[in-house]
C-alpha cells in the first residue's frame, strides 16, 4: 500500500510542472546539475532560461546574493591556475578552473559579476598578441566569446568590463573603454548588450587628464566604477549610459600607500589601503556612503597584530636593529566579502600560505583555508621603506557565485 502511494506521488509530481519546479526551486545548484540526467523532462526543466533566473533569485537574502567561494589568481602563477577558497562552512568548492575552454588556453579572469566571469585569453604571435574575450559561467561550464566590431580597437588602448544583476535582470552588458590613438587622454565608450545580442557604439565620448584605472573595475548598485589614485573616479550608469564622479578616499599617514583593494559587498562599495610603514603598517577599510558624496573610515586594521592571534606567524620587529634583523611575513590583500547571509562583511588576507579573516564583530582575525604547498615559491615582491623590506604577494581575488545563469 505505501509503495504504491509512493509511486502515485511521484507521478503527481512528476506530471506536474509547476509543483517539480516549485519543488527543485530549492535546491542546491550543485544538486541540480546531477538531476539533468533523471530524464529529458527534468532536463528541460533545468535548462530552462527562465527557471535558471527564477532558481538565482529564490537563494537571494534580503535582496542579495552570497558568494559561494573565493577564486584567487597569483599574479606569477601561470594562466588558468587558481585556488579555490570556500566561503560557506568551510566545505570544499568544486570549480572547474575553466578546462572547457578547450578553443582558447591561457585563461586570466578580469572581473566577477553575480555568477558570470569575464575572461580573456591571449597568444602571442611572432608578429603581435591575439586577444580573445569571453563570459562564462563556472558552475554549468557555459561560455560565450563576446564577437566585437571590425577592427574598433586597432592600435588602440581600451578596456573591457562587465555589468550584471540577476536579481533584476537575466542578461548583461559588457562596456568597452577605448582610447582614441589620435587625440592624447580621449576615449570612447561601447555597450555590448546581451539581449540584443549588439553593439552600440561610441554611445559617450569624455577626456580625462587624470589616469584612471580603467582596468580595476567593479559593479555594484547599476553602475560600473573605476578604481584612481587620485581624489576623484568615474563610474558608468547603466541604466541612464551616463557617465558621473565620485570622490576617492584620502589617505590618512604619510607613509606611502602602495596597495589600494577595490570592491564591493552587498551593494556598498569598499576601498582598502595598505599602508607600509615600520611599526606601523596598517590597513584602512573605508565604506562608500550611499548617496556617493564621502568615504567613512570603517575600520584600521594593523598588520603586527595578526601575530597576537596566530603565534606561529613568524612577525619579528626589532625598530633598534639593523634592516636585515627585520623579519615580516609574505601577507597580501584578498577583499572584502560576505560569508553567510546575516553575518557582517569579513576582511580576507592571505599571509604564509594560509588565508585568514578579520571578524569585525568579534574583533579577531581567524582562520579560513590552508593554501596548497608551495604556492608562493620566488612569487612575491618587495616594497622598500626606510631600509626595511615588505614582502609582498600580488593577487587578485574574486567572489564565485554558484548558480544557473546563462551565458
Amino acid at each position: 500500500m505505501s509503495n504504491t502511494l509512493i509511486i502515485s506521488s511521484g507521478e503527481i509530481i512528476s506530471n506536474n510542472p509547476d509543483l517539480l519546479t516549485q519543488i527543485i526551486l530549492r535546491l542546491r545548484t550543485k544538486t541540480l546539475l546531477k538531476l539533468k540526467c533523471v530524464s529529458k523532462q527534468w532536463l528541460s526543466l533545468i535548462c530552462d532560461p527562465h527557471f535558471c533566473i527564477s532558481h538565482t533569485r529564490y537563494h537571494q537574502t534580503n535582496g542579495f546574493l552570497s558568494p559561494t567561494a573565493l577564486l584567487l589568481k597569483w599574479i606569477y602563477a601561470l594562466p588558468s591556475e587558481f585556488d579555490v577558497i570556500p566561503l560557506k562552512h568551510n566545505r570544499r568548492v568544486r570549480v572547474p578552473f575553466f578546462y572547457y575552454f578547450n578553443c582558447a588556453p591561457n585563461i586570466n579572469v578580469l572581473q566577477s559579476c553575480y555568477g558570470l566571469f569575464l575572461c580573456k585569453s591571449e597568444i602571442e604571435n611572432p608578429n603581435n598578441v591575439i586577444s580573445r574575450y569571453f563570459i562564462c559561467n563556472p558552475s554549468t561550464n557555459k561560455f560565450k566569446e563576446i564577437s566585437f566590431p571590425e577592427n574598433p580597437f586597432k592600435d588602440s588602448e581600451f578596456y573591457v568590463s562587465m555589468a550584471f544583476d540577476p536579481l533584476k535582470s537575466p542578461h548583461y552588458k559588457v562596456i568597452c573603454v577605448r582610447k582614441v590613438s589620435d587625440q592624447p587622454s580621449y576615449y570612447k565608450l561601447d555597450v555590448y548588450s546581451s539581449e540584443t545580442d549588439s553593439w552600440s557604439l561610441s554611445r559617450i565620448s569624455f577626456s580625462m587628464n587624470v589616469k584612471i584605472r580603467f582596468e580595476d573595475a567593479v559593479f555594484c548598485n547599476g553602475k560600473i566604477h573605476w578604481n584612481c589614485y587620485w581624489r576623484y573616479s568615474l563610474y558608468f550608469d547603466i541604466e541612464n549610459e551616463s557617465l558621473e564622479p565620485f570622490p576617492m578616499p584620502i589617505s590618512t599617514m604619510e607613509a606611502p600607500q602602495e596597495r589600494i583593494y577595490f570592491g564591493e559587498c552587498r551593494g556598498v562599495l569598499y576601498i582598502s589601503i595598505t599602508y607600509f610603514a615600520p611599526m606601523s603598517s596598517e590597513f584602512d577599510v573605508f565604506e562608500m556612503a550611499s548617496d556617493y558624496s564621502h568615504w567613512t573610515l570603517k575600520h584600521r586594521l594593523y598588520i603586527g597584530d595578526i601575530g597576537k592571534d596566530f603565534p606561529g606567524i613568524i612577525w619579528d620587529i626589532h625598530p633598534n636593529s639593523p634592516a636585515y634583523h627585520w623579519h615580516a611575513p609574505i601577507f597580501s590583500d584578498v577583499c572584502i566579502t560576505q560569508f553567510e547571509k546575516n553575518e557582517e562583511p569579513k576582511f580576507v588576507i592571505w599571509i604564509e600560505n594560509k588565508v585568514i579573516c578579520y571578524d569585525f564583530n568579534d574583533r579577531a582575525w581567524k582562520p579560513l583555508y590552508d593554501l596548497r604547498p608551495g604556492v608562493t615559491d620566488g612569487s612575491w615582491d618587495g616594497y622598500y621603506y626606510r631600509g626595511f623590506i615588505f614582502p609582498y604577494q600580488s593577487l587578485h581575488a574574486f567572489q564565485y557565485f554558484e548558480n544557473l545563469s546563462s551565458v
